[in-house]
């Protein structure tokens, strides 16, 4: 499945978010709640990170470090993965931002 999983995580500021890329070639992407496919400009991206076939000896992988208790939204940016459900919340909430 194309999903990060959890899909979404509840931390506070100062904690950080690890990603672990196990296979395939994605990315963490930040985008907004209304454009959750697009760039966010100025947002971060972690480029991507390929792992075909778990193949390598040390996970690639991408930290996010918070900074603030508001929602933030991600996605993997490559191919259709993001339109196939490819996307993470940080912080959501019931009023978004």
């Amino acid at each position: 499945d194309l999903v990060f999983t959890p899909s979404s995580v509840n931390a506070s500021v100062g904690d950080s978010i690890l990603f672990l890329f196990e296979s395939g070639n994605h990315s963490v992407t930040q985008s907004t709640f209304d454009n959750p496919c697009e760039r966010l400009s100025g947002g971060l991206d972690s480029g991507y990170e390929a792992n075909v076939n778990n193949a390598d000896t040390t996970t690639p992988n991408y930290t996010i470090s918070v900074t603030s208790s508001n929602s933030e939204w991600f996605y993997s940016k490559q191919g259709t993965e993001c339109e196939d459900g490819m996307v993470f919340a940080l912080n959501p909430s019931s009023a978004q931002p």
